[in-house]
């Protein structure tokens, strides 16, 4: 059994490079799992597991196991800024089996094998936290208090597999791909009983409610768009002039989106 794992956050791990000959058999096991996102913007998202091998003459899977399991994206208890999020933050990883063989008369042969693909979903947005004093509006909730969130900002992984060669034989395998779940928007921070102040705003980028002593407006919560709280994409992709498939199951499931936060309820 080969384990691979990586402490390093946002990091790739896995089997990557080029050979002549690429052979898991005999009841081997590899299992390649990708680290969650740390207490960071920069390092919020999820590590990709991966196995990309190019093999010249031959490439084998049989009577053997691999999974690959991403790592899930950073789900923080409170906003990590006030400034704008972006690109992959708070994202899931990738899981990704990448081969090719290509020799100009190649056989991929993949037999009696155990095949999963697992992506990381993407991390969930807090919730809004309550008001730091009477008659103050509740916080609002999401990755960022008031700045804008764009990208593919707490988007589930994608699980891809790529077959690659002229002729390909598989037979009797199990070969499952899941795509991460997107992340939650966050909910609105309520206001106690008695106050008169506005509950916070729900989502990604909620605002704070308004405060009624001093008498100050509710704070605008940031723009929300692109990829936002996606699910993960799944698929698999074969290449090649003969691919043969039998006795097999093949199970692709893309994730699910993000489920909406709500505003915080005011009380008074």
């Amino acid at each position: 059994m080969i384990t691979l794992e990586n402490h390093t956050y946002s990091s790739r791990v896995g089997i990557f490079g080029e050979c002549d000959r690429f052979i898991v058999a005999q009841r081997s096991v590899i299992d390649v799992r990708g680290s969650d996102g740390a207490y960071d913007v920069p390092t919020s998202r999820g590590g990709d597991a991966v196995i990309q091998v190019e093999a010249r003459v031959t490439l084998r899977i049989e009577g053997s196991i691999i999974n690959l399991t991403a790592g899930s994206g950073l789900s923080p208890p409170e906003p990590l800024t006030s400034g704008d999020v972006g690109s992959d933050a708070f994202a899931g990883g990738d899981a990704i089996l990448d081969l090719v063989v290509t020799d100009p008369d190649p056989l991929m042969t993949i037999k009696n094998a155990e095949i999963s693909l697992t992506a990381g979903d993407g991390g969930d947005a807090p919730d809004g936290l309550p008001p730091p004093g009477p008659d103050t509006g509740g916080r609002g909730g999401g990755f960022t208090r008031g700045g804008n969130v764009t990208g593919s900002v707490a988007s589930g992984g994608e699980a891809k597999a790529t077959l690659d060669g002229r002729f390909m034989d598989l037979r009797n395998v199990q070969l499952v791909l899941n795509g991460g779940r997107g992340g939650h928007a966050g909910d609105g921070g309520p206001t106690a009983s008695g106050d008169r102040a506005g509950g916070g705003g729900g989502g990604y980028s909620g605002g704070d409610g308004a405060h009624a002593v001093p008498d100050l407006p509710a704070v605008p919560g940031g723009r929300v768009g692109g990829m936002v709280g996606y699910g993960g994409d799944a698929f698999l992709l074969t290449n090649g002039e003969v691919v043969n498939i039998s006795l097999s199951l093949m199970d692709v499931t893309a994730g699910p989106g993000g489920d909406a936060g709500r505003g915080g309820d005011a009380a008074g």
